[in-house]
């Protein structure tokens, strides 16, 4: 694909959207909103847009399933499995309130090492449980097993529907079958807002609140031509969208029709000026790994063992940073490495 875009410039945003968001919770506040969303729940959202858009271009280019397979599998895992791993045997005994071999001797230590498997599991023994926010130590893993499951879920569907093949059917049925897919989000949050299902570690009745925006993220992938962006008009229409107060399920209609349109206005904006921003190292997903346990380890910190109170706009300036230091050593150490890896294996896969 085209490197001539933004798409890194409002990956980077996503991810500082998110952080910001969840050090509101971390600090004991809520988060700034749009449209009555979380600015960390808008974060996400540009995240899924911008997957969909891209694995469905990552899968209509490549003409092996084995090879696409590949390339998601060394994208998500090795950052993941040296994250988890740290965490477990070097951060958790060291922030732990129990003694190192009490901690190794506990069930739920050995239980986090499922998150390698993208099973959710949020609990070390003894670590962060004096922070205001405890419950869940690296909060942000909840959305891995739901972006793995949109690498596997969309290519049968677009071979079903005939985007792959081209036919002249396929183009309203994708958008049809967004529609639906949206629309039953809509559904659910009137009809069901409280009701939970939960497989394999994951409450997929709260995935499908950023669902939709894969299969949104798609659609401008496969249906709407780049000619019909307009930034200015994106610009306007989001703006506007944000002064229009109707009922809940108006303002998540208006705001992702907004959102969208923006996000694929401003990628292909006719002089993208941000497209060479992390060339050379891609760090968005170092950042969305490592953000909010590096947020819960400052609050641990400052708060907790130093009894020093800043506000969060201090944990803020602090937390990115640190954070985008900890992204780089894994786009430097972990994700080059295993890009490598993968061209290798998908070249030996004819």
């Amino acid at each position: 694909m085209n490197r001539q875009n933004n798409f890194n410039a409002l990956r980077l945003m996503a991810a500082i959207m998110v952080m910001v968001g969840h050090m509101a919770y971390l600090t004991g506040g809520l988060p700034a909103t749009i449209l009555g969303a979380g600015v960390q729940a808008i974060g996400v959202q540009f995240f899924f847009l911008i997957g969909g858009y891209l694995i469905t271009k990552s899968y209509l280019s490549e003409q092996h399933p084995i090879r696409y397979l590949c390339k998601r599998v060394l994208r998500i895992f090795p950052p993941l499995v040296v994250f988890v791993l740290l965490v477990v045997f070097v951060a958790g005994p060291l922030l732990s309130s129990l003694p190192a071999d009490v901690y190794f001797r506990q069930r739920a230590t050995w239980d986090y090492l499922r998150n390698l498997l993208l099973f959710p599991i949020y609990v070390l023994p003894g670590v962060f449980q004096a922070n205001i926010y405890p419950a869940a130590v690296n909060g942000s893993l909840w959305t891995l097993p739901v972006e793995f499951f949109m690498y596997l879920i969309l290519p049968p569907l677009l071979n079903i529907t005939g985007i792959r093949q081209n036919r002249k059917y396929a183009k309203p049925l994708w958008i049809a079958l967004t529609i639906f897919v949206f629309a039953a989000n809509l559904y659910r949050i009137a009809c069901y807002p409280n009701f939970r299902l939960v497989i394999y570690g994951t409450d997929w009745m709260q995935a499908m609140s950023i669902i939709p925006f894969y299969f949104v993220g798609s659609m401008f992938a496969t249906c709407i031509p780049k000619e019909k962006l307009n930034l200015q008009i994106a610009a306007l229409l989001l703006l506007g969208s944000m002064f229009f107060r109707t009922n809940n399920l108006t303002e998540v209609v208006l705001l992702s029709i907004a959102l969208s349109y923006f996000v694929f206005s401003f990628a292909f904006a006719p002089m993208p000026v941000f497209a060479k921003l992390m060339q050379k190292q891609e760090i968005t997903y170092g950042l969305y790994l490592y953000g909010f346990f590096i947020q819960q380890l400052l609050v641990d910190v400052i708060a907790n063992r130093m009894h020093i109170s800043i506000g969060c706009n201090l944990y803020i300036l602090l937390s990115v940073p640190l954070t985008a230091g900890f992204a780089y050593l894994s786009a430097v150490f972990v994700e080059t490495p295993a890009n490598k890896l993968c061209k290798k294996l998908t070249q030996k896969i004819r």
